[in-house]
């Protein structure tokens, strides 16, 4: 689990950008040259939608077509100032970048009534589908947050795969609530080593 990659020169409008999650892009390099070499197979995910993945990702993921990649977009800053724009949301789509929802404002899911879990679940949904004119299925929590509602609600939009913060390699099933799977994920900071 990724977020923002960063470079030499930024500007980030995205009130949730926090600086301790961004890897440079030069250990991104590295990491990539790791897992390639690895031969095990590694999806790679970016939630918030930060325009170094078309600058800085997509190159890799072009000369390594065995890579798997999910971008989480946060609605509400398409076309913000180091977010993605729609254009780049549809170009990633064509290149088989698999484009999911992170929310619409990155507020916290659990305990949303039914009026906030439409504008923060299900309108994401569709605008995203809007832009890319595929279908959009999974879904990325933020701060890896959710109640058993927010699980069913996001089952009744359309969504089949909820994208953890919770580490490991297995997929759950949340018991009573069989068309969705729970995806871990291992967080890649800004501290990560290619030791870890």
């Amino acid at each position: 689990m990724y977020h923002h990659l960063a470079g030499e020169k930024q500007k980030i409008d995205f009130a949730e950008w926090a600086p301790a999650y961004d890897v440079r892009i030069e250990a991104f390099h590295q990491q990539m040259a790791q897992v390639c070499q690895s031969r095990k197979r590694v999806a790679l995910t970016f939630d918030d939608g930060y325009r170094s993945l078309v600058d800085a990702v997509l190159p890799i993921l072009e000369a390594h077509p065995e890579l798997c990649c999910h971008c989480f977009v946060c609605t509400g800053s398409i076309g913000r100032s180091g977010m993605l724009s729609a254009r780049d949301i549809r170009m990633l789509a064509a290149r088989n970048v698999r484009i999911g929802t992170h929310s619409h404002s990155h507020i916290f899911l659990e305990k949303l009534d039914n009026a906030q879990l439409q504008r923060e679940v299900l309108q994401p949904r569709q605008i995203i589908e809007e832009i890319t004119g595929m279908p959009v299925t999974a879904l990325s929590l933020p701060g890896g947050r959710f109640d058993r509602r927010t699980v069913e609600y996001a089952a009744g939009c359309g969504y089949r795969q909820i994208f953890t913060s919770m580490p490991g390699t297995t997929r759950a099933i949340l018991p009573g609530c069989p068309q969705i799977e729970l995806v871990p994920r291992w967080a890649i900071t800004a501290r990560t080593s290619l030791a870890s």
